[in-house]
């Protein structure tokens, strides 16, 4: 289950939040994309907000994972640092095992600040999908009020009185696995694959780059001998 994503850390002041020394967080997650957005290029993908939010806020152009894999990516976000550091690369590992010190999820420290933490929600991802961290830890809130989830305080939904608040949004869409025949079938926007306008594959660029480059030198090397 390789992972390419992009990560959209959006400091977005709510309404109310220009009179709050803290500021709201939402973080959107999406796997599998690449730079598959239309901000970035992708002319047939339609993302007008986000467009928006890459145009007056930062967009990153030359940004990298530390790891192809769900769970180690994870892993490494919600603790800052590289997932090698914490023995958490393989992936849904060691979910026995606690995090050393100093090391503790940031939602911790969110928490300490006075933020409710909230993972939402129902509506792009499924209980308890995508939050699995590979490091043992307390779950600090729950579905329904019995059962008990992950790293943050209540899941999908957001108060006045839960503010300031961090929310992690994670996309499926992007991820496509067994719910993308029900995405794809529910869709009233379908797309005819002739009139999409695919991006250049990177991949071939760089070859072709890496190839002249060579010719180039090999080329340079037998007019020296010849001359």
């Amino acid at each position: 289950m390789k992972k390419i994503f992009i990560v959209y850390i959006l400091c977005i002041a709510a309404t109310l939040s220009f009179a709050q020394d803290k500021p709201n967080i939402i973080w959107i997650m999406a796997e599998d994309m690449s730079l598959d957005l239309e901000c970035y290029g992708m002319k047939a993908v339609k993302t007008p907000h986000l467009n928006q939010l890459a145009s007056e806020g930062i967009r990153f152009d030359n940004c990298f994972v530390t790891n192809p894999i769900c769970s180690p990516s994870r892993s490494a976000m919600m603790t800052g640092t590289n997932q090698v550091k914490i023995n958490a690369h393989h992936h849904r590992s060691n979910r026995d095992v606690p995090l050393s010190e100093p090391y503790k999820p940031f939602t911790y420290w969110l928490r300490k600040a006075g933020y409710t933490c909230i993972l939402g929600h129902h509506g792009v991802m499924k209980k308890g999908r995508k939050i699995d961290v590979n490091f043992q830890h307390t779950a600090i809130g729950s579905w329904d009020g019995k059962q008990n989830f992950g790293l943050f305080d209540k899941y999908d939904t957001i108060m006045t009185a839960d503010q300031p608040f961090f929310a992690q949004i994670q996309l499926v869409v992007t991820h496509r696995g067994d719910w993308w025949n029900e995405v794809r079938q529910q869709s009233f926007h379908r797309v005819d694959p002739n009139e999409v306008e695919l991006p250049k594959y990177l991949l071939m660029i760089r070859s072709l780059e890496w190839i002249g480059q060579n010719i180039s030198i090999k080329w340079n090397i037998w007019m020296a001998r010849l001359v």
